[in-house]
C-alpha cells in the first residue's frame, strides 16, 4: 500500500480527476482545499479540510495529524496581495525568508512554490508530481487532433517560443500570444484564461497563436503548464489559429474532450520538442 497522500488542491478540474483516480485505485488520501480556489463540489464525501492560502501553520498541523507522507500540489491558485493574505506566523516568516533570499527583488510564482516545497520537505514530507500519479496526463509530442499547423506560421511560433522562454526565465508567466511576427500580449499572475480574455478585448486576435511552455529551470513537480477544453474554447472564441505547448512538460486535462473540441473549432494543437524550432 502506497504512503498516505495529501492533495493540496487549488482551482480547476485537475484535483477532481486525481481524486477519482485515487478512489478507483483504493489509495489512502486526504485533501486540503484552498478557500476561494478549490471547487467544493469535488470534495463531497471526501476527507478534507479547507484553509486560506495564509494559513500555512494550520495546513502543516493538519498534514501531521493525518499522518501524511507524500504531498501533491495541483490546481490553479492566484496569490493574493500580502494584506489580503492575512498570514499566520508560519506564513509570515516563510515569506520573510523568501524575500530576504531574493535580495528584495521580484518574486515569481515558481520561486514561491519551490520555497514552499522546500519548507514542506524540511517537515519530513515528500513532494510528488502529478505525472507520478496520473501517467497519461502529460502531453505527447506531435499534432494533437486532426488540424495541421500551417507551415507559414512557423516563424510566429519560433518568435513566440523565444518570448515565452524569456518570460519564464523572469518567472513572470508561462504563456504569450503571437501574431504576424509580434508578441501581442504576455501572461502574468492572472493566468492564461485572463490572458486570452485581455487579447480578445483589446486586440485583433484573429489567427493569433497561444504559446505555453514550462519555465526554464522549473521544478516539474510544481505548476506545470496546463491546458484543457476551456483553454481551447477560449482560443476558438478569440479566433486563434492554434495552440503550441511543450511535449513531455504540459498537463492536459480531459485530453480526448479537448482534442474533439479543437477539431470541431478548426484549431491546431502542436505539442513540440523545443529543439524543433
Amino acid at each position: 500500500m502506497p504512503p498516505k497522500l495529501a492533495i493540496i488542491a487549488g482551482g480547476g478540474d485537475l484535483p477532481g480527476k486525481l481524486i477519482n483516480h485515487l478512489i478507483n485505485t483504493k489509495q489512502d488520501f486526504y485533501v486540503i482545499g484552498i478557500i476561494g480556489h478549490v471547487r467544493t463540489d469535488l470534495l463531497e464525501n471526501v476527507s478534507h479540510s479547507l484553509i486560506r492560502i495564509g494559513q500555512a501553520g494550520l495546513g502543516i498541523s493538519i498534514l501531521k495529524r493525518e499522518k501524511i507522507k507524500n504531498i501533491v500540489m495541483i490546481g490553479n491558485v492566484k496569490l493574493p496581495s500580502f494584506l489580503e493574505l492575512r498570514p499566520d506566523l508560519r506564513t509570515f516568516f516563510f515569506f520573510l525568508r523568501v524575500i530576504i533570499k531574493s535580495a528584495f527583488k521580484f518574486i515569481g510564482d515558481n520561486k514561491i512554490l519551490s520555497n514552499a516545497a522546500s519548507e514542506l520537505e524540511k517537515e519530513g514530507f515528500k513532494i510528488v508530481g502529478i505525472d507520478e500519479l496520473l501517467t497519461d496526463i502529460i502531453a505527447p509530442v506531435g499534432i494533437l487532433g486532426s488540424v495541421p499547423m500551417n507551415k507559414k506560421l512557423a516563424e510566429d511560433v519560433r518568435i513566440g517560443i523565444g518570448a515565452a522562454l524569456e518570460l519564464g526565465r523572469l518567472d513572470k508567466g508561462q504563456a504569450v500570444i503571437v501574431k504576424s511576427g509580434k508578441i501581442i500580449m504576455r501572461e502574468d499572475r492572472r493566468g492564461t484564461a485572463e490572458l486570452i480574455n485581455r487579447v480578445k478585448m483589446l486586440s485583433d486576435s484573429n489567427n493569433a497563436i497561444l504559446i505555453k511552455l514550462k519555465k526554464p529551470g522549473q521544478d516539474t513537480r510544481l505548476d506545470l503548464p496546463t491546458i484543457g477544453i476551456e483553454t481551447v474554447k477560449q482560443a476558438s472564441e478569440a479566433k486563434f489559429a492554434g495552440i503550441v505547448i511543450q511535449g513531455g512538460a504540459t498537463i492536459i486535462v480531459n485530453r480526448n474532450s479537448m482534442i474533439k473540441e479543437a477539431d470541431k473549432s478548426g484549431l491546431f494543437i502542436n505539442s513540440i520538442e523545443l529543439d524543433e524550432f
